[in-house]
């Protein structure tokens, strides 16, 4: 993983995730389209960022350990990993998120980008008729969506997605508000990038009260391998996790339980 790694506190970040979001009444199940976004089935999907390892072996390790955790989704960002990696996820009842290799573009450059991910998009797209985890795809991450000429190539992809047999949903990542974002509505579902912010749970529901479906794509700080323990030392395990404590706290108490939560 990069330096913002979750990996040495994956059991803390686990159980704070999975005793603070396990429930919730019911949500939103369809995109701004109409499409149906997940099943009832998968009204609680919470889960972490996760860097996979390209090779099978410590890829397929780390995937049992996580859903230990009763994780129930993994957002995937990096390189693909192995093929074995979604049979395992499929055997495990996981729910893939899938990251193309497109970050914080500019909406002139998205069209380009998009078009150059396209070797990652046909093997996704060969994966996701043998797999049912793979669930979600994952158009852009930073892109300027408060540029509305953003929008057209997101929802040009969104629409040869749809066209696949298994047609997994649609989403992107972004760090703009309801108020400035532009291209919600020209994919399935708008992941939040909501990491350090203070009050993620009110940036849900104003995206929500802007008739979209959102998630939370990543939710926490970042710890810094190495740290000093304790709750006053910055980046610290302890640090993250009380972070994490009080955000999930907000999320679960303002908003419906169906919007995936990603902790980062």
């Amino acid at each position: 993983m990069t330096r913002r790694s979750t990996r040495p506190v994956f059991a803390v970040v686990a159980v704070l995730v999975f005793l603070s979001l396990s429930g919730g009444g019911p949500g939103r199940t369809a995109s701004a389209a109409g499409r149906p976004l997940l099943s009832p089935a998968d009204s609680t999907v919470r889960g972490v960022v996760w860097h996979p390892p390209r090779t099978a072996g410590p890829a397929l390790r780390q995937l049992r350990r996580i859903a230990a955790t009763g994780a129930t989704a993994l957002r995937l960002v990096g390189p693909l990993p192995a093929d074995p990696v979604f049979d395992r996820a499929d055997s495990l009842g996981l729910a893939l998120f899938v990251d193309l290799p497109v970050a914080y573009v500019s909406a002139a450059a998205l069209r380009d980008s998009l078009r150059g991910a396209r070797p990652v998009l046909d093997r996704l797209r060969r994966l996701a008729g043998q797999h049912s985890s793979l669930r979600a795809i994952g158009l852009a991450r930073g892109a300027n969506t408060s540029d509305p000429a953003a929008c057209a190539p997101l929802r040009a992809w969104t629409r040869k997605v749809q066209d696949w047999s298994s047609s997994p949903s649609t989403y992107y990542v972004t760090p703009f508000t309801a108020s400035a974002d532009r291209c919600g509505a020209a994919v399935d579902r708008v992941l939040l990038d909501t990491r350090a912010r203070p009050d993620p749970g009110a940036r849900l529901i104003r995206w929500q009260d802007a008739d979209l479906a959102p998630g939370l794509g990543s939710l926490g700080t970042w710890v810094r391998p190495g740290a000093d323990p304790g709750l006053r030392v910055p980046h610290s395990p302890e640090r993250q996790a009380r972070y994490l404590e009080t955000a999930l706290g907000d999320v679960t108490g303002r908003s419906s339980g169906s919007a995936p939560v990603f902790v980062y």
